[in-house]
């Protein structure tokens, strides 16, 4: 959804829904109508919520950043963040620079952090990409196709000939929910990707490295936090700190954040 275009009455939102995904960033900057409203709307009836961006000609690793970039500053990342590849774009590459875009841009999504990462495109442009074989041999690329079929709002049309894997299906831009004033995209999940979880330690590693990737930029700035060498970064403070240390209060991510600077060789404990 779109602030733009919808308006949404959260608490009368439908229980059917179960999750939201916000239109967050295009191109190089936040969308015209920024996600805040709708991030806060979510969160008040406990729903999962995450930002997608529309992407246009240009670098795809800035406008990763950007679209991370607001991810962390609005703390909407219980769905994973989308690339939303459709349009002149979509149109205007070929298959090769298509499929080159998209993948430094979901590289670079994972640098910042985030290890799941969706792709939204029509069946056509996943095609196109070559998404079918991309999906196959990278579970955590999480594909996002939409296919209308008659796009009444009511007739679930299924993917059609489209043989890769989809784990979101947008299957109308006509559906009408209920809290919601006009008409809206409807999305199904065809695989259990809400559901599915990783090892707590896995889980514990991939939050501390988008907290830390998120304090770096803070910090530091973007080109900085993308120069660290997470790694080496990750192994040597967990060789530094102590249970004691812990206790601080302060989040991994800013100990890690605040233990590594640009420039700097090792790790200069905060205090020490």
């Amino acid at each position: 959804i779109y602030d733009r275009y919808q308006d949404v009455n959260w608490p009368y939102v439908s229980s059917d829904v179960k999750g939201v995904i916000v239109k967050g960033t295009d191109g190089y900057g936040r969308a015209v109508v920024a996600a805040d409203s709708f991030v806060r709307g979510a969160k008040s009836r406990g729903l999962p919520v995450g930002l997608y961006h529309y992407a246009q000609h240009g670098d795809p690793v800035r406008q990763a950043n950007v679209l991370a970039d607001e991810v962390a500053r609005l703390d909407a990342d219980t769905i994973p963040p989308a690339l939303d590849f459709e349009g002149t774009l979509a149109n205007e590459l070929t298959s090769a620079q298509g499929l080159d875009f998209c993948s430094k841009f979901v590289q670079q999504l994972r640098a910042r952090g985030f290890r799941r990462v969706f792709l939204y495109a029509n069946t056509t442009h996943l095609n196109k990409i070559y998404a079918p074989n991309w999906a196959s041999r990278d579970p955590d690329l999480l594909i996002w196709g939409a296919r209308y079929g008659v796009n009444d709002g009511t007739t679930y049309p299924g993917l059609g000939a489209y043989t890769g894997r989809v784990d979101l299906h947008q299957w109308t831009d006509k559906g009408r929910v209920a809290g919601v004033s006009y008409p809206t995209d409807l999305n199904r999940s065809l695989t259990n990707w809400m559901t599915a979880t990783i090892g707590d330690d896995e889980m514990a590693i991939a939050d501390i490295e988008r907290d830390f990737r998120n304090e770096m930029v803070a910090r530091y700035g973007t080109e900085a936090a993308s120069q660290m060498p997470l790694g080496k970064a990750l192994a040597q403070v967990y060789q530094a700190l102590g249970d004691a240390y812990l206790g601080s209060g302060l989040t991994h991510g800013a100990l890690l954040a605040e233990a590594l600077r640009p420039g700097q060789e090792g790790v200069r404990m905060p205090g020490y």
